[in-house]
C-alpha cells in the first residue's frame, strides 16, 4: 500500500507543478491527511477530555492557594479595600481590593508610580506592615501597576488568619525590597 501512495503523491505534485492548479493542492492535503490516518491505524485521534485540556499554570491548591490567574469576575458579596502605602521611598502606592466571589476571594491590585513594564512580585503575608512575615498567599504579579488574582479562600477564612498584610516587591531580582504594603483589616 505504501509504494502506491508514494507514487500517487509524486504524480500529484508533478501535476501541481506543471498545471499550477489550486484544487489539486487541496487534493494533496487531503491525501496527506488520509495517509496519516492510514499510518495511525485508520481512525482520527480520540478527542481529549476536559480534564486533559486543563492547562492552567497555577492549579487550585486544597489548602487555599491560587485558583488561577483570572479575568475579573462579577462580585457576589462584600468588598474590602486595603490601602497600599509606599515603602523604601519607592513612590509607589495604591490599593488592593478583596472581593468575595462565590466563596473565593478576588484580589485586584492597582498601584501608581510603578516602573513601566516591570513585573513586581506581590503576596499576602502573615503579620503587619512595614515588616510582614512569611508569604501566606502568592498573588499574580502586577505589571504596569495592575493584577487580578482569584484565591481559593473566603474573606471569612482570611479574617480568621489575621494579622495579614499585602506587600508588593520591587522586582523578582530584588524581592527583599518592599515598594508598597498595606494591612488587611476585615
Amino acid at each position: 500500500m505504501y509504494p502506491r501512495c508514494g507514487i500517487f503523491i509524486i504524480k500529484v505534485i508533478y501535476y501541481i507543478y506543471m498545471k499550477n492548479y489550486f484544487l489539486v493542492l487541496v487534493g494533496v492535503v487531503a491525501v496527506v491527511v488520509l495517509m496519516v490516518m492510514y499510518v495511525s491505524g485508520g481512525a482520527p485521534a480520540a478527542p481529549l477530555s476536559p480534564e486533559a485540556l486543563n492547562t492552567s499554570p497555577l492549579p487550585a491548591t486544597p489548602a487555599g492557594g491560587i485558583v488561577a490567574p483570572s479575568v475579573p469576575q462579577a462580585p457576589t458579596g462584600r468588598t474590602v479595600v486595603v490601602k497600599l502605602s509606599a515603602q523604601n521611598k519607592s513612590g509607589e502606592s495604591g490599593t488592593a481590593t478583596l472581593t468575595d466571589v462565590g466563596g473565593n476571594t478576588q484580589v485586584t491590585i492597582k498601584v501608581s508610580g510603578e516602573p513601566s513594564g516591570v513585573s513586581q512580585p506581590a503576596h499576602i503575608h502573615v503579620g503587619a506592615c512595614p515588616n510582614p512575615g512569611a508569604v501566606k498567599y502568592p498573588l499574580s504579579y502586577p505589571v504596569d501597576g495592575a493584577s487580578v488574582t482569584m484565591l481559593d479562600v473566603s474573606l471569612d477564612a482570611l479574617k480568621a488568619q489575621l494579622p495579614l498584610a499585602i506587600n508588593v516587591h520591587k522586582n523578582s531580582e530584588e524581592a527583599k525590597v518592599y515598594v508598597a504594603c498595606g494591612d488587611v483589616k476585615l
